[in-house]
């Protein structure tokens, strides 16, 4: 495993792995989920390098530290703290586009400048909360970046959509947090009364065709809210394919 190359730039800390040609022609960024750093992406990461060799890949970690985590883990919004303010931050991230999002995009705007790149080279990768915000940010850019992969992850209810990037949507089948069983007796009864407010994936799916955006989805049956070689090799082809699409020549 590669020693991470840890940079602190424009509001974020986040470990680089440099394009294999010296010279990137285009950018991913991987963001982690709740509870979650960098660290556990490092692998991940690597093996993205190798499928997408000519991309500076960003493994950037969320700005909120998580309390009680060992290690340390990080995520993309605050949510902790009393059940009355927990309450107050999942309505706000519900009927709202989350805090995170407009300094994410000046993050990466200023990231693109810099290497003299564009939204058509540039592509998110975001697991769990980190799939949440990475579809987000990407839904309020004003142009589409080549491609997003939201990984075990959700789209919320009221997100508004500016443009439309390429989408891959990885799920599981056991994934405990957006694929739970369908309830029974009162729970079903109470789901039904809130279905505009889930984030399950079948209401992400729901979101997506009525918002009339096209997207890919790889669904594996056995897979838990995790990710893996196999699933990271999916992501990578789709980005990989995304990018190449953006930047094919015009005839």
């Amino acid at each position: 495993m590669m020693q991470p190359d840890w940079r602190k730039e424009d509001g974020f800390d986040f470990s680089l792995l440099p394009a294999k040609s010296g010279s990137a022609k285009s950018l991913i960024i991987v963001m982690h989920g709740h509870g979650s750093n960098p660290a556990n992406w490092q692998a991940a990461v690597e093996q993205l390098h190798d499928q997408i060799p000519d991309a500076d890949i960003i493994n950037l970690q969320g700005p909120v530290k998580v309390k009680g985590t060992q290690p340390q883990g990080y995520t993309w919004m605050a949510y902790q703290g009393p059940k009355t303010e927990q309450v107050k931050q999942t309505l706000s991230m519900i009927f709202n586009h989350l805090p995170i999002v407009d300094k994410l995009n000046s993050f990466l705007d200023k990231q693109l400048t810099k290497r003299g790149l564009t939204d058509d080279n540039l592509g998110i990768l975001g697991s769990s909360m980190g799939g949440i915000t990475a579809l987000q940010t990407a839904f309020n850019r004003a142009k589409p970046v080549a491609g997003v992969v939201s990984h075990s992850g959700a789209l919320l209810p009221f997100t508004k959509i500016k443009s439309k990037p390429d989408i891959l949507l990885i799920m599981g089948g056991k994934d405990e947090v957006f694929c739970k069983p369908k309830p029974k007796g009162m729970k079903r009864v109470f789901k039904a009364m809130t279905k505009p407010l889930c984030l399950q994936h079948k209401d992400t799916l729901r979101r997506l065709r009525k918002k009339h955006i096209n997207y890919n989805e790889r669904f594996y049956p056995e897979l838990k809210h995790e990710h893996n070689p196999e699933t990271v090799h999916e992501a990578g082809l789709f980005l990989n394919n995304a990018l190449r699409r953006k930047n094919k020549p015009k005839p």
